[in-house]
């Protein structure tokens, strides 16, 4: 008997009986899978008590995603929120003065909380969607600010005036909105403020209503002629006869001057 208990190397029959006690304790506390021929209930049973023993050590069941119940409660478990309200929306830094608007990331709340977003993945998403909306403002900002040197360079310190007076022109033959509010805010490319204001002085300046041209002429009475002669002696009064706009309105006053005499 000793020499069988050397041979598996216990020491005497109480080192012996000691590892069997721990075997037993062991296979107490296994858990043997089912089968491949166990029934829905017998697998549902094995998978509930390693649920109830893997718990202390973050085990957790996939679930039916299809059982809103069941998804609910894993989510919470791997790290959403219990409500859409209690996302943290991340601080984000300003890139070259330009700040992310929050509300973008408070109205994306709901629905990354029916996704089952975890508050990491919801900090990573809306890190995302930041740098996303952070970089196309930049690019924005860029083409803006080299539109506006190629205005200058063109038109040099008068590109304010002519830029107005595009706008006052559009307004007055009822142009939409946008577009009239596009010019007054400088969003609109200089190639097409160029012609736009090209336009302009093909029917005869800031002051010339499309809508009532006949030819090339608008139906004015004399009053209105004779008043908007004294606008351009106005202007002309401001500007140098270097100017290029100078010399076109010299001409626009003939042109009104004519007219009126005419009618």
């Amino acid at each position: 008997m000793r020499q069988a208990l050397a041979a598996k190397g216990f020491k005497d029959i109480n080192a012996f009986a000691k590892s069997y006690i721990e075997l037993e304790g062991s296979l107490g506390n296994s858990l043997r899978f089912p089968s491949k021929e166990a029934n829905d209930a017998d697998r549902a049973a094995f998978r509930g008590k390693v649920i109830e023993r893997g718990k202390d050590y973050g085990v957790t069941a996939v679930p039916d995603f299809n059982n809103e119940e069941e998804a609910g409660k894993f989510h919470n478990a791997i790290g959403r929120p219990e409500k859409a309200d209690f996302y943290t929306v991340p601080e984000i830094a300003e890139v070259d003065g330009l700040k992310f608007d929050a509300s973008e990331a408070e109205a994306l709340r709901p629905a990354f909380h029916k996704a089952g977003i975890t508050q990491r993945q919801f900090e990573t998403l809306i890190r995302g969607v930041a740098e996303m909306r952070l970089g196309a403002a930049k690019e924005r900002q860029g083409v803006v600010k080299a539109n506006g040197e190629k205005i200058k360079t063109a038109w040099g310190e008068a590109a304010p005036t002519k830029t107005a007076q595009v706008a006052k022109w559009l307004e007055l033959n009822k142009a939409p909105a946008n577009l009239v509010a596009s010019v007054k805010a400088s969003q609109v490319d200089a190639e097409s403020l160029f012609w736009l204001h090209g336009l302009m002085q093909g029917f005869g300046g800031e002051t010339t209503e499309i809508a009532g041209q006949q030819g090339s002429r608008t139906t004015l009475t004399p009053s209105e002629l004779w008043e908007r002669v004294g606008e351009v002696e106005r202007k002309i009064n401001n500007l140098m006869p270097g100017d290029p706009e100078y010399q076109r309105l010299v001409e626009e006053r003939i042109k009104l001057i004519e007219r009126a005499g005419a009618s």
